[in-house]
């Protein structure tokens, strides 16, 4: 044991007002296999985050990784109210230099991280963890790790929208994956708002095109007040392969909104990614399916329906966009991710909604 009798860390004043704020093991720009080690392990970082209104100086703050000191904050280290300091990946012979090295490497897809901020006094100011080893998945392994917004809930993102040093991406970008809290935590109860009008939520766009990161699921809010999408589901229900019967036959829930994520009033919200991504079954362009959309209570809101896939209706580099959005039909189309899809269905195919 490290401490000998064990002596629980002391909560720091600046809990709430001081955090890790996004986590990059990717090394981002990724170099990808093969990359010189050292220039990609430089690339990584661990960004801190003032949400108070004064500056807060480091000297003396550390940094543990697994337990062990991994950072010390130098003299003259600082970041400003509303702020952000970027404590930089491993280079051989410059920890502590500056005080703003690591001396440790950091990964992407390892599980049992654990990183602990304190304090100059050693009480904790903030921690993160992460538990799952996501060896099994490995779309999530060129990901980093940040908060959404920032200072709040954890969240795995494509290493693409990286934000170092600058104010993190809102939950309703293209490119967010999946809450961390659900993979290391209980699942929430439910939480069914009532004063949201769940029948102004609708599916708008849904798009099996191209490979697993480019598929989507885009939803619309055609009324004038946010709602959350805690406790939302989409069901999707696909056959096997093409030319079978309609209706599919199974019932598979592949997606459930977080406490985080809300819609803005007419706004969209684009989930995308499947196999590890922000759905967890796949997205067909080809087949016949029934994807339907329940609100927090279970009931059905919106469907996408297609039931036919063959003669006229074997189109398979197209989505299925609702149009006007929101309120129409749903006809094939060239994907628009997270994009309105206009109001004329002038020159394109109808989705088939009868057997």
């Amino acid at each position: 044991m490290k401490n000998d009798p064990f002596e629980e860390k002391q909560s720091s004043s600046l809990q709430s007002k001081l955090f890790i704020n996004e986590y990059n093991g990717a090394g981002q720009p990724y170099a990808g296999a093969g990359a010189n080690t050292e220039v990609q392990d430089a690339n990584r970082y661990i960004e801190l985050y003032n949400a108070g209104d004064t500056d807060i100086e480091l000297a003396g703050f550390t940094l543990e990784y697994g337990g062990e000191e991994t950072w010390r904050g130098g003299s003259g280290d600082k970041i400003p109210a509303k702020g952000y300091f970027v404590i930089q990946g491993t280079k051989k012979g410059q920890y502590p230099g500056s005080g703003n090295m690591m001396n440790k490497g950091l990964s992407a897809n390892n599980g049992n991280i654990t990183l602990d901020l304190l304090d100059k006094s050693g009480a904790i100011i903030d921690r993160y963890e992460k538990t799952p080893d996501l060896n099994d998945h490995p779309t999530l392994k060129n990901t980093v790790h940040l908060r959404i917004p920032d200072g709040g809930a954890w969240y795995y993102c494509k290493a693409t929208l990286a934000t170092k040093g600058v104010s993190n991406p809102s939950s309703g970008t293209l490119g967010i994956i999946q809450p961390m809290g659900e993979v290391v935590k209980q699942e929430t109860p439910k939480v069914i708002d009532p004063q949201a009008d769940y029948s102004k939520l609708k599916l708008n766009e849904v798009s099996g095109v191209g490979e697993d990161e480019d598929k989507f699921f885009e939803l619309i809010n055609m009324g004038d007040v946010d709602i959350s999408l805690h406790g939302c589901q989409i069901y999707y229900n696909a056959n096997g392969k093409e030319g079978e019967s309609f209706p599919p036959n199974d019932d598979r829930l592949t997606w459930t909104g977080s406490e985080d994520q809300v819609i803005k009033a007419g706004q969209l919200f684009t989930l995308t990614g499947s196999k590890g991504g922000a759905f967890s079954t796949g997205l067909t362009a080809t087949r016949i399916l029934i994807i339907t959309l329940k609100d927090p209570a279970g009931n059905v809101i919106d469907q996408c329906i297609r039931t036919k896939d063959t003669g006229t209706y074997a189109i398979k580099d197209k989505s299925f966009a609702r149009i006007p959005d929101g309120t129409g039909n749903f006809y094939f189309a060239t994907p628009t991710p997270n994009q309105k899809n206009g109001a004329s269905p002038t020159g394109l195919t109808l989705v088939p909604v009868n057997p």
